[in-house]
């Protein structure tokens, strides 16, 4: 899992609240302060509330998250994509400093959780809102850094690497470190106060932005000498001969760029699904079509691991319809649905029969992963939300998350075959025929993929 911190480090973090994003190549209080575009876009700016002065990121309908040092109460109120929502109660991690806290009302939508443990060595974009850059250090003319400036609550983002994998004590759990080593991108960022609670972001092997981790604590603060004089806090990218204090209090050298720590969402994974998603487990879930004069054929959603993927063309005049049946082991009820896309257009509606929930999705445009979330499903017994992932992706046959020369091979050997429960996969047009039709909707795709 990585190595545990010094004791010197966690007296560091009991110091060092985390605070605001500070830009390495500018101290432009305007930069960065709205959501990052091009390679960047949908990184997780959108998925950014604002929390008793901090930062909070929704990852349910009903839930959202942040660092449990930052406080607040029941009863106040988390504003979120042009909306408020009053907190109704909150969870605490046994073994960190996460804090879930549950709304009344329904978030629009929210952000997909890094779930797997391949963090290091990935590139990262965090999220804060404090102080604006300060003075250069640079004590005998060599800049080192800078202090910490004035606070502005301005949202900003910024840029890193996870650069190690570090343990707390038992009550801080696992954190992911980013050094500020003066050496990643225009836009690499250290922490600084008031960024507790901001999210950090990261890609995983599909090229999903996922919630990564929750902004803790700073490397800091720094003294002169050994006997703790000139006390500061500051973003430095060279620790070079600065003093901070070890687990006896006593102030020792150190060096190298400073780091900045992220509670780890991945080592938290299990406790924050036992929180958002305390509904029955459903026996199976699929998205159906019926193929005209053959009969439906199911593709699975699993619930976990690598989302199922429909390959085939939707319902409707714009073919972008899709039926997902979610099957429980007992009746059950349910409050609604809501459905998270990539580009936010997809559309829900519910009904239940017996214990068997029925949801119609209308606007989904393809190529994109979706999110659908039935609110408060009861079996009588076990009562809470359901989330079920899933993939869109005309033509993708061999569900491989790409579209090509694969993909149409196979249906073109399956050209002027029945259609049965082995080769459906390939009537792309569902209309109960395999047949040059569906080998040049292949062809057209080609070169289509999942992000």
């Amino acid at each position: 899992m990585g190595r545990r911190l010094l004791l010197a480090l966690l007296v560091v973090f009991i110091c060092g609240s985390a605070s605001a994003v500070i830009l390495d190549s500018t101290g432009d209080p305007n930069a960065n302060t709205t959501a990052p575009g091009g390679a960047l876009a949908g990184s997780g700016w959108q998925f950014e509330g604002q929390w008793i002065g901090f930062l909070g990121t929704p990852i349910a309908p009903q839930y959202f998250i942040t660092a449990a040092h930052v406080g607040g109460n029941v009863g106040d109120v988390f504003a979120y994509a042009g909306a408020q929502y009053t907190t109704v109660a909150l969870f605490d991690s046994p073994q960190s400093d996460l804090r879930i806290w549950e709304v009344s009302g329904i978030f629009p939508s929210f952000a997909p959780l890094y779930s797997d443990s391949d963090e290091l060595g990935r590139a990262l974009v965090v999220f804060g809102r404090g102080t604006q850059r300060g003075a250069a250090v640079s004590p005998d003319g060599r800049l080192q850094g800078w202090t910490w400036g004035s606070s502005d609550r301005v949202q900003r983002w910024g840029t890193n690497v996870v650069s190690g994998i570090v343990s707390g004590a038992p009550n801080q759990g696992d954190f992911l470190a980013a050094a500020f080593d003066h050496n990643f991108s225009v836009n690499e960022a250290h922490l600084s106060v008031g960024d507790s609670g901001g999210a950090t972001f990261i890609q995983d092997g599909q090229g999903r932005w996922k919630l990564a981790g929750i902004s803790y604590a700073v490397d800091g603060p720094y003294a002169i000498d050994a006997a703790g004089n000139g006390q500061f806090d500051a973003a430095l990218f060279d620790q070079e001969g600065f003093y901070v204090q070890d687990g006896n209090g006593d102030w020792v050298p150190t060096s190298g760029p400073g780091n900045f720590y992220v509670t780890r969402i991945s080592s938290n994974y299990s406790w924050i699904r036992s929180v958002i998603d305390s509904g029955p487990v459903p026996q199976s879930a699929v998205s159906r079509e019926t193929h005209s004069g053959v009969g439906a054929f199911d593709i699975p959603l699993p619930l976990s691991g690598h989302e199922g993927i429909e390959c085939r063309r939707g319902s409707g005049i714009h073919f972008n319809g899709h039926e997902v049946v979610v099957t429980f082991a007992n009746p059950v009820t349910a409050d609604g649905v809501i459905v998270t896309s990539s580009d936010g257009l997809a559309t829900a509606t519910e009904s239940v029969s017996n214990n068997i929930v029925t949801v119609d999705l209308a606007s989904v445009t393809d190529g994109q992963n979706l999110t659908i979330t039935l609110t408060n499903v009861s079996d009588g017994v076990n009562q809470g939300n359901v989330a079920i992932p899933m993939g869109i992706l005309l033509g993708d046959t061999n569900s491989d998350r790409q579209v090509n020369a694969s993909d149409a091979a196979q249906t073109r050997s399956r050209s002027g075959e029945e259609v049965d429960g082995t080769n459906f996969r390939s009537d792309l047009n569902t209309d109960g025929i395999l047949n040059g039709v569906d080998i040049a909707l292949d062809n057209s795709r080609s070169g289509t993929g999942l992000p």
